[in-house]
């Protein structure tokens, strides 16, 4: 295609009139150009990463990025176009950005026709990170694993924040629940001698610590927290002095050195604990703790009552009130109040079976994930070694020469044909496994339900309870299992006596009642749906002000059904209606 003359020269004009103003504009960025990373990354980190009045103004972050972004193109300095796209979409992660996603994997095609290695690390581990904020650990594992084989390959001095990065990924690894690859990447982050930001090694301390005592390493454990305590105390940083007492408190409290434990706050009043109430209030619950594990009646009440007072202004989660409240409890029973001990017992029942449901599913969960992720992974090496060997076969076909061609040919179509089949049934084991993990969510689903009306779930909840003793005499206005069991779980049993998850209450009925339902079908052959819902939650012990509550209908229409059956049956009375439900 032809170039008119006229279009050039407008391009011209439009570029030397661009360069008379590019100086001012470009100034500060020119320093950019042509440079490597390692002599850039300062400079982005002041400019951009930590200029907190920049981050607090979207609008001139977003004019001072483009100026990078232009300045790239001008130049022609594909890096840096890359770079400025790379942290504009690091800001706009933090805003939820809808488009994130897509726009990332695209710079990471940009970032790989480039073959920028350190880029390619950074954009991948970056999305990892937002896979893990979305819940997606399938995606946040892949994409690790893929950020990691870029990585280890950069030699350390060209890449300022290698050891940032080595922990994110240990961090993300501990948080969705790989504790073991967790602490292979915290011992390469530990061995770097970067040290770029001055909290790394108090991080790593205090995650290896973590893992450790999890896993019930507690001397090791031990001497993680120690460390941190010594670090954070060269360092005068009270936050961390306070992470690291609680936690080397709690490894002690766990390894059943409870005097040591108390040791550790020996020099606490030397803190102003009183500006940081949530460390503060971690402090008084391990405390409490050691002083009940030791019988120090008057030390524990005395502990609890500034527990007390610290979490009026604290929002408890599910781990701190399953911590706090039978603490509570006990403080209560010590001071014979007993209405106050049963009310924080029956809080913290109520949240420790929230809390094994919870956890339940996380494990569950984990163990699937983590199972399908290293199936993946080996489906995976299978296909690159797969494809290396065909590399190396066309390499030594070539090399054959033209005398063994046409052997070389056949042989080559031969591994192709193999290894297209090969890769059409690992793409569909690949999505098998995908479907399979989508089947065992939906199962686990159902699995809580029955966890919720397990008796064996309930007596592990129950036993925690049993070290506190209560009143043998209770007013008549206290109510009975049945009904404690309805109050505590109405939404459960709203949801289920609807006609959509009926079958899944029907079902965990007759675990419990086997051949209720065969006999009422017998004795009563011609019930509707709703009189054998009303006679299955009638035979559960619930009145009938809570079967209309979960049945979402007046009351008088129970008083419909029951006549309704009395007189289909010929039964006397309600009563012996009744009686004779219960007696099936």
């Amino acid at each position: 295609m032809k170039t008119h003359p006229c279009y050039l020269l407008k391009t011209l004009l439009l570029v030397g009139v661009f360069s008379l103003f590019s100086p001012p504009l470009f100034a500060q960025y020119e320093k950019l150009l042509k440079k490597s990373y390692l002599e850039k990354q300062p400079f982005f980190v002041e400019h951009f990463y930590s200029n907190n009045k920049l981050l607090n103004d979207s609008i001139g972050y977003f004019k001072e990025m483009q100026k990078v972004y232009d300045l790239g193109v001008i130049s022609n300095d594909r890096s840096l176009i890359n770079e400025a796209i790379f942290i504009k979409l690091n800001f706009l992660d933090h805003t939820k950005y809808s488009n994130y996603i897509p726009e990332m994997l695209h710079l990471i095609t940009l970032v790989d026709l480039d073959k920028n290695s350190q880029l390619q690390a950074r954009t991948r581990l970056a999305l990892a990170a937002h896979y893990y904020e979305k819940g997606d650990c399938i995606n946040a594992f892949k994409y690790i694993s893929h950020s990691f084989d870029f990585l280890k390959e950069i030699e350390d001095d060209e890449l300022p924040e290698k050891q940032e990065m080595l922990f994110t990924m240990a961090l993300l690894h501990y948080n969705m629940g790989s504790g073991s690859k967790s602490l292979y990447f915290l011992n390469l982050a530990n061995s770097l001698p970067q040290d770029l930001y001055s909290e790394i090694k108090l991080k790593i301390l205090n995650t290896r610590g973590l893992i450790e005592t999890t896993n019930k390493n507690f001397s090791v454990a031990e001497e993680s927290f120690k460390n941190l305590l010594d670090l954070s105390n060269k360092s005068n940083d009270t936050i961390w002095k306070l992470t690291a007492m609680t936690n080397l408190a709690t490894a002690y409290f766990f390894n059943e050195k409870y005097q040591q434990a108390l040791d550790v706050f020996k020099d606490y009043h030397t803190i102003d604990a009183k500006k940081f109430i949530k460390p503060n209030t971690d402090i008084l619950v391990i405390k409490s703790k050691i002083y009940q594990k030791l019988g120090q009646q008057d030390s524990f009440n005395h502990s609890v009552m500034k527990l007390i007072s610290n979490i009026k202004n604290i929002d408890l989660n599910l781990d701190a009130k399953q911590e706090i409240y039978p603490l509570l409890a006990q403080f209560y029973k010590n001071r014979n109040q007993l209405d106050l001990a049963y009310i924080y017992s029956d809080s913290a029942l109520s949240s420790l079976k929230k809390n094994i449901e919870l956890k339940k599913t996380s494990a569950i969960l984990n163990l699937d994930i983590q199972d399908k992720m290293n199936l993946l992974q080996q489906k995976d090496l299978e296909l690159k070694n797969n494809n290396d060997r065909i590399r190396m076969l066309w390499i030594v076909g070539l090399s054959i020469g033209c005398a063994l061609k046409l052997i070389v040919f056949g042989i080559f179509r031969f591994v192709r044909k193999t290894e297209r089949r090969k890769r059409i049934q690992l793409e569909f084991e690949k999505l098998k496994i995908k479907n399979e993990l989508q089947i065992a969510n939906e199962k686990l689903k159902i699995s809580l339900h029955d966890l919720l009306i397990s008796r064996g779930s309930l007596t592990v909840i129950k036993s925690q309870l049993q070290k506190i003793d209560f009143p043998e005499v209770i007013d008549s206005a206290t109510p009975n299992d049945v009904s404690l069991l309805f109050n505590e779980n109405h939404t459960f049993f709203q949801q289920h006596a609807s006609g959509q998850h009926w079958s899944v209450l029907q079902a965990s009925f007759e675990k419990a009642y086997p051949l209720f339902v065969s006999k009422i079908k017998k004795k009563f052959p011609h019930l509707t749906l709703v009189e054998k819902k009303f006679l299955i939650l009638k035979k559960i012990g619930l009145e009938n002000a809570e079967i209309a509550q979960i049945m979402d209908v007046n009351p008088s229409a129970l008083r419909v059904y029951s006549h309704r059956i009395r007189k289909k049956y010929n039964f006397d009375s309600t009563d012996s209606l009744y009686e004779f439900i219960h007696e099936l």
